[in-house]
Parts: structure tokens; sequence; C-alpha cells
């Protein structure tokens, strides 16, 4: 994905479940190979992208 106008987001993510009481940890990778995002927001309020 150098050469191209993609993005990854690479996070953890803390998973707490109620039934049964238990905490898991998963390691989440999203490729977006063509991102083109419309619209941002910021601090609760949207805004258009041009």
């Amino acid at each position: 994905m150098a050469d191209s106008n993609g993005v990854i987001i690479d996070m953890m993510l803390r998973l707490y479940k109620k039934q049964p009481a238990e905490t898991q940890l998963i390691d989440i990778r999203v490729e977006c190979p063509v991102f083109k995002p419309s619209r941002i927001r910021v601090d609760g309020q949207w805004y258009n992208i041009v």
C-alpha cells in the first residue's frame, strides 16, 4: 500500500463480556487500499470533505 491512497487501521480492542463474565483482548487490522473519505467528525460536528 506504499504507492496508494490507502489507510491501515491497526488497533487493540478490549472486549468485555457479561455472559460468561470475561475480558478478551483482540488485535484488529483493517486495510482500505482505496480510501476516499467524504466527511469527518471533529468534537461531535460532521464536516464534508471536498
